[in-house]
């Protein structure tokens, strides 16, 4: 559809009235062929989805099948964490052994642990213990042909681990065996 307006302030003669009278008319012609060509074409496209739809409806009411809306919660992945997640502190400058809350990983399957302390020469042990839903309960992540914790290190100094095959909850357990230092503890998730 084209629509002109034309307001009479601009119209200064009859014989410019006459002018866009006709440039009007002109355009009005020259338009009918390409519109009704591509209403024709709307019409038709709109015919076959209201076909598929119908399909689709029958369907669901043949199979009791019910559509979910698209939501994270429905899902351990989601969709907006698909390369690196949130740098999170699980201890920030302690001084005593202590157990972070817990860190959401669903999503990821890998995790980069970064620890600093603010000694070189006291010991620290840092260790990630995980569980499969959130509240339930935190155990160490073993390695399969050891059977001991593959997910911790006891060290004096400051560092990254990267740990693997994560569950989506962690907890980060620091455990300090020497006094008279402090110790942070970062992670983020990442798939990998």
């Amino acid at each position: 559809m084209v629509r002109v307006v034309i307001h009479p302030v601009n119209l200064a003669t009859e014989a410019t009235a006459g002018d866009i009278k006709t440039a009007v008319k002109a355009l009005a012609d020259a338009t009918p062929d390409t519109a009704s060509g591509d209403l024709a074409s709307m019409s038709a496209d709109i015919a076959l989805m209201k076909a598929d739809l119908a399909d689709v409806e029958t369907l669901l009411r043949t199979t009791g099948i019910k559509l979910l809306p698209l939501d994270s919660s429905l899902d351990s992945i989601d969709v907006d964490k698909m390369t690196k997640g949130a740098i999170t502190t699980a201890h920030s400058a302690i001084t005593d052994t202590a157990t972070s809350a817990e860190i959401d990983c669903r999503g990821f399957n890998s995790l980069l642990v970064h620890f600093v302390s603010d000694a070189n020469d006291k010991t620290w042990t840092i260790s990630v213990l995980g569980a499969m839903g959130s509240g339930l309960t935190f155990v160490p992540l073993l390695d399969k042909a050891t059977g001991l914790a593959a997910s911790e290190i006891t060290t004096d100094i400051s560092g990254f681990f990267v740990i693997s095959n994560i569950p989506d909850y962690i907890k980060i357990v620091a455990t300090k065996t020497d006094d008279g230092a402090t110790v942070t503890c970062k992670v983020q998730p990442f798939n990998s």
